[in-house]
Formats: structure tokens, C-alpha cells, sequence
């Protein structure tokens, strides 16, 4: 089962988040902040359905708040046997 839509050509879902370079650890974490966000929105809404533009509204600033932390882009350390960067 998928969170989100996601093109194995270009590699980017329909978040706009481009996958190619990320690793596995990308991918879970990435999947675990999606997951969060489909519960989060479903405990909005426990029946399935929106009726009214507020509760509407209320879940879209919800969603767009948590969107805003997920990373664009992986980061990745390197260890030269002195430096951490």
C-alpha cells in the first residue's frame, strides 16, 4: 500500500519530493512522516468526510504545517577519520 503517488520515471512523488537520491533510512523516515500525516487527517475526520468549508480549512493548515517539515533533500554525514560533516 502506498501513502502517496509516486512516478518511477522521474522518480518524484505527488508531493514534489524527488526520490532518486535517497537511501532506504530516506525512504522509511519519509514514509513514517506520510503516515502520520494520513493519521493525523484522519482523526480530523474519523468518518471519512468533511462537510463543512471550517473543518475543511482546519485539516488543510494542519496538513501544510507538517508538510512544511519534512525535508526536500536527504542529508548525509561523512567521517574523513578526523572531521564529521
Amino acid at each position: 500500500m502506498s501513502l502517496y503517488k509516486f512516478d518511477d520515471k522521474t522518480q518524484i512523488d505527488e508531493y514534489g519530493v524527488n526520490h532518486s537520491d535517497f537511501s532506504l533510512r530516506d525512504e522509511i523516515e519519509y514514509n513514517a512522516r506520510r503516515a502520520k500525516e494520513k493519521e493525523m487527517r484522519q482523526s480530523l475526520n474519523p468518518n471519512g468526510y468533511q462537510n463543512d468549508y471550517s473543518s475543511k480549512m482546519a485539516a488543510k493548515q494542519i496538513v501544510e504545517s507538517q508538510q512544511s517539515m519534512i525535508p526536500t533533500q536527504p542529508a548525509s554525514l561523512q567521517f574523513d577519520g578526523k572531521n564529521l560533516t
